[in-house]
């Protein structure tokens, strides 16, 4: 993820800042907004254009040293031309020696420039460096890291405010961009000069970026706010809106603000004041929201669905959450929580930071015969005689990922709905399946021994990923409708498959791995069940208001199939809701109906892939009786044809 929502939020072609901008950053002594110019730094080189760094508040090698975390090497891209740093501190020294830079009144060009020997310099290796760029037709990115100190060094803001704007307009000439950062603390809300001095720069900007703190206070999972809007100029093409971020060493994570709630700040655009609207009483953090999912857990009344004596065939899974962070590499923990209120009060998971939860999933070994093949599944398994559904989903976890649910680094913290899972080609029923939910409670995770025959890989996902209230970018996953048919029909497969297309159902790509595993199906349907007891619940059911946003992961599930012809479509719906209607109106509904997320509940599936195979064999009809209705159609014509040739 990384930088993505950013760029997805400014939605910069190849990521680079529209030609002829006027970019202005602003921060504080709380949030600094260095980040975002290494960013931009990096993808400027990237894209093979020129970068010019005035630095006033920083040495190159500041730069450097960030720029190797980046993977970028500043120096190889100085020797070769793309990138400049003009040491400011040297001339800044210079200038206090001397004179303060002499007063220039409103220049509207660079000919304007300003006086002054030691002046004249700085501003001249700027333009020089600047006005190269027009002979080699690059797009050059100028910023000016930061404004403030040429205010703070005691030039007057007028004469700053001059040598910005020349600047401006020379990269304007050459159609680069230009970023200024510019402190707005509102601890200097009282200091009418730099008030003044900050509203000036952003009556200029053509967007403006606010790198905020939280209003509502420090958070651990949450760093900052930045505030993306338009300057007053109003020729940013950028969508005013909020990301809150979280700093890490190397990158920096954005995320919607429905993760955790915070504060939005706005720019007045007539009065160029910045003003600070909260929103939120408090940020939610990893540790709240794994706190809101375990006591939904505790409180929730699973639908649990007995097996039927002809089918006593039953499976459980094992969805097992742990706490993860860069801090705990090296934490021991001599007595371990045997409850999962003592696990949050343990120092190293309420004084984390950067931690998060994670849940494990596992992607299955390909192998032949093997209806599951390659999925991505939970670890679980089929019951064995006289097994109880507990002995079974600790057998099956430690058969396959070697992972001991009885030990004491795991404890039970509730169970979800139970799944009738049935055949979609003749709707008999398989199993029944018990989804178990499980807290590790070590600080370290046992080692994980696969049963490389079944399973290929596992891969621990952060709930984080779960949890944007913003649609995914995702991938549907296609199933051919024809895709078994009996042996003596398969040279028919290529045309029954045209015929009747396919059928598309929800998926996404888990952050993990290259290429990433695909969620989808039954444990795309357990997993947006855990996810959606994240939310504020009343009686262990979820409880929203009728205007918040639900998560998208869970209004994900929520979307039925589709096909890829309408008519199909419209025959399963139209099977679906006449069976339902029939079972309610006869009084035949499953005595258990499981409460699921999905935009069917899990045992009403059954009754959906049988309207599925009832629209399958009518559309087959139809398809059929068309093509002899052409037929005999194109048979009489040639035939007519035939005889009026004859005639002739």
């Amino acid at each position: 993820m990384g930088y993505d929502k950013l760029d997805a939020a400014l939605a910069w072609p190849q990521n680079v800042p529209p030609a002829g901008s006027n970019i202005v950053i602003t921060d504080t002594l709380k949030s600094n907004g260095n980040f975002l110019l290494h960013h931009f730094i990096a993808n400027h080189l990237r894209a093979g254009q020129k970068v010019i760094v005035v630095g006033l508040s920083q040495i190159f090698n500041h730069y450097f040293l960030i720029g190797r975390k980046l993977g970028i090497n500043l120096q190889t891209h100085k020797q070769n031309g793309q990138f400049v740093f003009i040491d400011g501190l040297t001339h800044l020294t210079t200038y206090t020696q001397n004179a303060p830079l002499p007063l220039a009144k409103t220049p509207t060009t660079p000919n304007s420039i300003l006086q002054g020997n030691s002046a004249q310099g700085f501003y001249s290796t700027i333009k020089e460096h600047i006005e190269a760029c027009a002979k080699d037709s690059s797009n050059p990115l100028v910023i000016i890291d930061d404004v403030n100190v040429l205010v703070w060094g005691g030039f007057p803001v007028v004469d700053v405010l001059s040598l910005v704007h020349n600047i401006r307009v020379l990269t304007e000439m050459v159609q680069g961009t230009l970023i200024s950062v510019v402190h707005a603390d509102e601890e200097g809300a009282d200091d009418e000069s730099s008030d003044s001095f900050v509203r000036s720069v952003l009556s200029r900007a053509d967007i403006v970026l606010m790198a905020e703190p939280l209003q509502s206070g420090l958070s651990r999972d949450v760093h900052g706010q930045l505030s993306i809007v338009n300057g007053p100029k109003g020729r940013g093409v950028v969508e005013a809106q909020a990301l809150h971020y979280r700093l890490m060493d190397n990158n920096c994570t954005f995320f919607a603000k429905g993760i955790a709630q915070g504060v939005f700040s706005f720019c007045d655009l007539e009065s160029a004041t910045i003003r600070f609207l909260t929103l939120a009483p408090t940020a939610m953090t990893a540790q709240d929201t794994l706190c809101r999912l375990l006591e939904n857990l505790e409180t929730y009344k699973p639908t649990i669905i007995p097996s039927p004596k002809y089918q006593p065939r039953r499976a459980c899974v094992s969805l097992i959450l742990r706490w993860n962070s860069p801090e705990q590499s090296s934490t021991e923990d001599a007595q371990l929580a045997t409850t999962w209120r003592e696990f949050l009060d343990k120092p190293w998971v309420a004084s984390d930071k950067f931690g998060d939860a994670e849940l494990l999933f596992m992607q299955r070994a390909t192998r032949t015969g093997d209806r599951w093949s390659g999925h991505v599944a939970f670890p679980g398994g089929k019951n064995e005689k006289d097994e109880t559904d507990v002995d079974t989903v600790v057998r099956e976890t430690w058969e396959e990922v070697g992972l001991d649910l009885n030990s004491n680094d795991f404890i039970p913290v509730g169970r979800l709905d139970d799944r009738e899972i049935t055949s979609a080609q003749d709707g008999k029923l398989l199993m029944m399946l018990s989804p178990f939910v499980y807290l590790q409670v070590s600080p370290q995770t046992p080692k994980i021994d696969l049963q490389t025959s079944e399973v290929a890989s596992v891969h621990w996902v952060p709930l984080k990923f779960f949890l944007s209230i913003e649609p995914y970018n995702f991938r549907p996953m296609k199933i051919k409708l024809m895709k078994k048919m009996p042996p003596y029909l398969k040279a028919m497969a290529p045309v029954a498959q045209e015929l009747f297309g396919n059928m598309e159902v929800p998926a996404i790509d888990l952050p993990d791995s290259n290429p990433p595993p695909r969620l989808w199906g039954i444990t795309l349907g357990m997993t947006s069940q855990l996810i959606d007891m994240t939310e504020e619940s009343i009686s262990g059911r979820p409880h929203r208001s009728k205007n918040e946003n639900r998560l998208a992961f869970v209004k994900l599930d929520k979307d039925p199939p589709k096909y890829t012809y309408p008519d199909i479509a419209a025959l399963v719906w139209l099977f679906y809701r006449a069976s339902l209607g029939w079972k309610k109106l006869t009084g035949t509904t499953p005595k258990h109906r499981a409460k699921s997320t999905n935009w069917a509940a899990a045992n009403e599936l059954p009754v959906y892939f049988a309207a599925l195979r009832k629209a399958l064999a009518v559309a087959g009809l139809l398809r059929v009786g068309g093509i002899v209705f052409v037929a005999l159609k194109l048979y009489n014509y040639l035939k007519r044809d035939s005889l009026q040739n004859i005639n002739v």
